[in-house]
């Protein structure tokens, strides 16, 4: 019989996280729930976790946009939903996507950030920040029809792939919003993992820049318009938001330094 709502959540190494990750799907009271996990090779339990926790589980070992089509291709359900190893979805989530859609051929999932740490702390408040902004939010639940429209995720990005595929939806249907959310935990992150990751968005870059076809042009308005929305939590936690502007500056300058080993096709 066919899903309702298929979740498809990539992974590697994500044992950590992929527990309560996939029971803040399973405890919520949603008839016709798909859940399928596509693991690129991780090296702890991973995979054994995402079994134990009633998933399916496919192998791949690709990039995240091609691994996110590929357990699409696998689903049967109406409705898809993209999320992350790293995410729980907040209780009613699951129905509030089904009601929700409607007439729409995507959602966008507000997504709140977790964790005790100073630096996920900075992340969190980051994430406070992004909400409801159209140049950073992008759809993470759409209509099988609509994602099969636009062709799925590219699977050659590297860098806002979620935000290439929200646009792409959107200009062949409209785009609503649910009001539960994903709480996004940055527990244990490093600042080290954080510029690796700027790093590698950076050398993707010129590659989305020189897409015609793409909304890079709104992406980028968003990063250079950015400083006055970060220096407005300013009187709410000052010490909180120089540690984000530090923050931001480094991954700025890694994302910079990715930037040019691209463009000289490093």
């Amino acid at each position: 019989m066919p899903a309702e709502i298929s979740v498809v959540i990539p992974t590697r190494d994500s044992e950590a996280t992929l527990g309560p990750c996939l029971r803040s799907l399973t405890s919520q009271a949603f008839l016709g729930l798909e859940v399928i996990v596509v693991d690129g090779g991780s090296s702890d339990r991973s995979v054994e976790v995402a079994r134990q926790n009633g998933a399916s589980v496919y192998l791949f070992k690709g990039s995240v946009p091609a691994a996110r089509n590929l357990g699409f291709s696998k689903s049967s359900g109406r409705l898809l939903l993209s999320m992350d190893s790293d995410m729980v979805a907040e209780p009613g989530l699951l129905s509030d996507i089904a009601v929700s859609m409607g007439p729409h051929g995507a959602l966008i999932i507000p997504e709140a950030g977790s964790g005790r740490g100073f630096l996920s702390r900075c992340k969190s408040l980051e994430k406070s920040i992004y909400l409801g902004d159209p140049g950073v939010e992008a759809a993470r639940a759409f209509t099988r029809k609509a994602f099969d429209a636009v062709g799925g995720y590219d699977p050659g990005l590297r860098l806002a792939e979620d935000r290439d595929l929200h646009w792409r939806i959107s200009r062949i249907s409209t785009i609503g919003r649910t009001a539960r959310r994903f709480i996004h935990s940055t527990e244990g992150l490093t600042l080290l993992r954080d510029l690796q990751k700027s790093f590698i968005y950076g050398k993707s870059l010129p590659a989305y820049l020189a897409r015609k076809d793409s909304d890079s042009s709104a992406w980028l308005s968003f990063h250079r318009t950015a400083l006055p929305k970060y220096l407005s939590r300013m009187r709410e936690d000052p010490l909180l938001t120089l540690g984000l502007l530090a923050l931001r500056g480094m991954e700025y300058a890694a994302g910079l330094a990715g930037y040019a080993f691209g463009r000289l096709g490093m």
